[in-house]
């Protein structure tokens, strides 16, 4: 029987740079949730035994976030996240040692954000997307 391989690698790019090595090999999980009632998030985690992942990429908050995804036969890379960076934490294990996790979300997340209630009279769908976007900068 041959070696058949089934999943993808993850491609990693944060601020318009791939992840370099040895931290693009070090990715030890990639998770995209997708919803329609809630932001698309990313969780990458990342193991940092010599503690370098952070000063060596320069990920930070607010950095745009990207990620790719190919089958390990060689095909081409399809896009699964188009986010930013909105969280990052320090994560020590026993056994698995320190690993970063890097968590972002997509455009629509600071809508979340915004709990307030208000209505309307006499005004089209457009012009309520449109106040409700432009303060955040989202265009539409």
């Amino acid at each position: 029987m041959p070696d058949q391989r089934y999943g993808t690698k993850p491609l990693v790019t944060v601020n318009g740079s791939r992840l370099a090595t040895p931290f693009d090999d070090r990715v030890v999980t990639v998770t995209v949730d997708q919803d329609l009632t809630s932001p698309t998030a990313c969780e990458i985690t990342v193991a940092d035994p010599d503690r370098s992942f952070l000063a060596t990429t320069g990920v930070a908050l607010g950095q745009s976030l990207k990620i790719e995804a190919s089958p390990v036969a060689g095909d081409e890379a399809e896009p699964i996240f188009d986010g930013a960076v909105h969280s990052i934490d320090v994560v020590f294990d026993e056994a698995a040692g320190q690993s970063v996790v890097v968590v972002g979300y997509d455009g629509s997340y600071p809508l979340t954000q915004r709990c307030f209630s208000r209505s309307w009279t006499e005004v089209t769908v457009s012009d309520v997307v449109g106040e409700l976007c432009r303060p955040l900068s989202i265009t539409v």
